[in-house]
């Protein structure tokens, strides 16, 4: 078949076809080429997104198990409280002296990562400190035994030997906060006082 010329128009050429050709596939390697920065730029929005899911959901499950862990710790110091003041005799007291450890030890604790980042040189202190809470652990695991011990004179005749443990490993973890030994207050105020 012999292509015709329209009288309006030049005869087609083969030059030409081929030059409408070479349009059509550089058209189409630039939408593909576009495609393709679409498809990459849609994988990497996935896996940000995936990413930045696992880290919030990483600090949300932190965040959680520390508000439950506050809670655990506020119940029951509330509950060592309440035995502290309605059991009278050596139950009351186990009670007070678990109370009397563990604020002292965990207002160590929080003194001293406060006070660590900020000085470095506190780190040997927070050392120090580790050692001891692994004592007030022990402490503190011993006297919840005592507390549910059916036999009063078996806790009435280890109170004594708690107690000054107790004493001994509080007096450390004061001496550690303070950076030493605490000051006893005088025993009778004094009598004039300078301005």
């Amino acid at each position: 078949m012999e292509l015709r010329a329209c009288p309006q128009r030049l005869p087609l050429k083969s030059g030409a076809r081929r030059a409408g050709s070479a349009k059509r596939g550089r058209r189409r390697s630039f939408v593909e080429a576009v495609f393709a920065v679409v498809a990459l730029l849609f994988v990497l929005f996935v896996v940000l997104g995936a990413y930045a899911t696992v880290k919030v959901v990483g600090a949300a499950k932190r965040s959680a198990d520390r508000h439950i862990t506050q809670a655990r710790r506020t119940v029951e110091d509330h509950t060592l409280r309440a035995k502290a003041f309605a059991q009278p005799g050596p139950a009351g007291e186990i009670a007070q002296l678990r109370l009397k450890l563990r604020t002292s030890m965990r207002a160590t604790q929080d003194a001293l990562e406060t006070a660590a980042a900020e000085d470095q040189s506190v780190k040997e202190s927070l050392a120090l400190f580790q050692r001891l809470s692994a004592h007030g652990h022990e402490l503190d695991g011993e006297l919840r035994r005592m507390e549910s011990e059916p036999d009063r004179a078996t806790v009435a005749a280890r109170l004594a030997d708690l107690r000054e443990r107790t004493e001994r490993i509080t007096s450390s973890a004061d001496a550690l906060r303070w950076g030493g030994p605490r000051p006893r207050p005088p025993l009778s105020p004094p009598t004039t006082w300078t301005r």
